[in-house]
């Protein structure tokens, strides 16, 4: 009898195991279906207002600016061609990016700048788009306070070491000591 019990008992957590599962796959299904709806929020009433938010983003496109999470979610989902471009036209704004970060004067960015927009291809076939995108990181770059702080040249840097104050200025490595700084040298001519 007592086996037949346990076995009752094991019998019914089973069946319960089984019911709390199915309520765990409702879950995980409510989950997934959120999930998708996460992935592509955007519902449109008509086929109108669908073309207007895509005629919208590539209006965002083709003057150059970032598009969000959102757009970039839309346009791979319903426009696979036009989000490739968009990728490539990232992928060239943040090159551009780093390289405008990595300038050590206001003429060095120029310099980069020129070289990005003549390195872009007559015969590509996205030419005004690349360029527009240039044109728009630069615009952005030189808002930031990286641009703003960087001096015109190299050498007006190393003039305005040199102007503080007395001390050495070693051409070579192109170092400039304060004379609080070479306190501790002693000199042998």
């Amino acid at each position: 009898m007592r086996t037949f019990l346990v076995g009752n008992k094991v019998e019914q957590k089973t069946n319960q195991t089984k019911q709390n599962g199915s309520g765990i796959n409702k879950a995980i299904k409510y989950s997934l279906d959120k999930l998708k709806e996460a992935m592509n929020p955007i519902s449109f009433n008509s086929e109108e207002e669908k073309r207007a938010y895509e005629d919208k983003i590539i209006q965002k496109v083709n003057s150059g600016e970032k598009l969000t999470s959102q757009e970039l979610s839309y346009l791979r989902q319903n426009n696979p061609e036009m989000y490739q471009k968009v990728v490539r036209l990232e992928l060239k704004r943040k090159a551009v990016e780093q390289r405008l970060k990595n300038c050590k004067s206001k003429k060095e960015a120029e310099e980069v700048i020129s070289n990005e927009i003549s390195n872009v291809s007559d015969k590509d076939p996205d030419r005004a788009l690349i360029i527009k995108v240039i044109e728009n990181t630069v615009k952005e770059f030189k808002k930031s306070p990286e641009y703003q702080s960087l001096p015109i040249r190299e050498e007006d840097e190393e003039n305005k070491r040199k102007s503080r104050g007395t001390g050495l200025y070693n051409q070579a490595s192109k170092n400039f000591f304060l004379d609080s700084d070479t306190e501790n040298f002693d000199f042998k001519i």
